[in-house]
């Protein structure tokens, strides 16, 4: 992400360039299990974000070094590193082993290669799990500093006609934009305009999914309008930019969403079976990242039912 100010956001972009001593293989997951003591090092600001990395044990603390301020703690679970997958990209803080930690690192070039590559989704795939990851990330701060109104929107309302969205794209690309558009919004960007995903309509008040489903059956990616999101007795608002049944499609897992359109709404369709078939035809380290993103997801899900 392109974002300078070092907050809770950066802990996705934050991520380990060298690997220390103590390495073995993780063919599962095509990565190598790294070992750090306690108080080590794993990256520091402005180092280059090369590797996705996840942790196994112990705790990583991710801070500003400049004044040493706590920004969070990475538990075993937690991934960091997701955007270096798309952009790469320089770590906007630094992080340090809480006693003893063992990371599992993927290497994310040769996985940024081969999504280039790919003639399927598992790019589109990857990028939609990344910005659902982000609209969790942002509920989840909402709920924790108490906020009344829980809404997501990436753009705002912002309408997009095919021939601007393509300016905006070769804009950002080429680096002639000076608005800063952040790594999440290239993304929204690039699937909102995608030829490989179609379009879908639902009128105002349509039940698109509820606990009752097992899935959504597709994924969704809200390109106009809004979505009243109930997590048991919680009320989220979700407008452009918010991803839908991703995650859960991917690994058949139980939706604990109630999902109403708030007015007309427009959406870009996510295929999961052409997903999920691209995901058996691919190597280990992107069966990892797909795996440990959506674990994160519905990790972070569970903590939205009130």
């Amino acid at each position: 992400m392109s974002d300078s100010k070092v907050s809770i956001d950066t802990i996705e972009e934050v991520i380990s360039t060298e690997l220390k001593p103590d390495v073995t293989e993780n063919s599962e997951n095509g990565g190598v299990n790294v070992n750090f003591e306690d108080g080590e090092i794993l990256f520091n600001k402005g180092d280059k974000a090369s590797y996705l990395a996840i942790v196994l044990n112990g705790l990583v603390e991710i801070f500003d070094p400049v004044d040493n301020t706590k920004i969070a703690i990475l538990r075993p679970g937690s991934a960091f590193g997701e955007h270096s997958i798309i952009d790469g990209g320089i770590r906007s803080a630094s992080a340090r082993s809480v006693g003893n930690v063992k990371c599992l690192q993927i290497e994310t070039e040769p996985i940024r290669d081969l999504l280039k590559k790919d003639s399927g989704l598992l790019l589109s795939a990857i990028e939609g799990l990344l910005l659902q990851l982000s609209m969790c990330n942002h509920i989840s701060k909402l709920i924790v500093n108490n906020e009344g109104d829980l809404f997501f929107e990436l753009i705002g309302n912002e309408k997009h006609n095919s021939t601007h969205l393509k300016k905006i794209l070769n804009d950002a690309i080429s680096g002639s934009d000076s608005s800063d558009i952040s790594s999440d919004k290239m993304m929204y960007l690039k699937l909102m305009s995608s030829r490989k995903l179609h379009s879908l309509w639902f009128e105002s008040g349509k039940k698109i999914g509820s606990p009752a489903d097992q899935h959504l059956g597709n994924a969704y990616l809200i390109v106009d309008g809004t979505v009243d999101a109930k997590c048991g007795n919680r009320n989220i608002r979700l407008g452009h930019g918010s991803v839908l049944g991703l995650a859960e499609a991917i690994t058949a897992s139980p939706f604990s969403w109630t999902l109403v359109s708030n007015n007309n709404l427009t959406v870009k369709v996510i295929p999961i079976s052409k997903v999920l078939a691209g995901l058996q035809r691919t190597n280990a380290g992107v069966k990892g990242i797909v795996r440990y993103t959506s674990s994160r997801i519905l990790e972070l899900q569970k903590t939205f039912i009130l």
